[in-house]
């Protein structure tokens, strides 16, 4: 309930909160009614943006800015996480043309014949 309060302060004392754990994050970067300093500040904490679960909460999540959604790895997605971005129509078009691009790239270097 307070992640969600309208003053800043308090938002970003509960998400730093020593009490917060990595399930009440993933909650958090789902929420599609936080505000985007918050859905910022989950993103550029490394233990949050190595877990899994919950930068894929924030790739997905419409509020979190297309900025800091292109920092957070495309690269290490598999094919099929790239392919749910680009149809995703909720997220911001520069996040779901770069997962479209990222996934042609990827073709194409599937069709490459083998030097040896």
């Amino acid at each position: 309930l307070l992640i969600r309060d309208a003053n800043a302060t308090i938002a970003m004392a509960t998400l730093l909160s020593p009490r917060m754990t990595d399930m009440d994050i993933l909650i958090v970067a789902n929420m599609r009614d936080v505000s985007e300093k918050i859905l910022r500040a989950i993103a550029e904490d490394r233990r949050y943006k190595a877990n899994r679960y919950i930068a894929w909460a924030l790739l997905n999540n419409p509020k979190t800015p297309a900025p800091v959604s292109l920092g957070l790895g495309l690269g290490s997605l598999t094919e099929k996480e790239l392919g749910g971005l680009a149809r995703n129509r909720n997220i911001p078009a520069a996040l779901s043309r770069a997962a479209r691009g990222l996934l042609q790239l990827r073709a194409r270097e599937g069709k490459k014949p083998q030097g040896g």
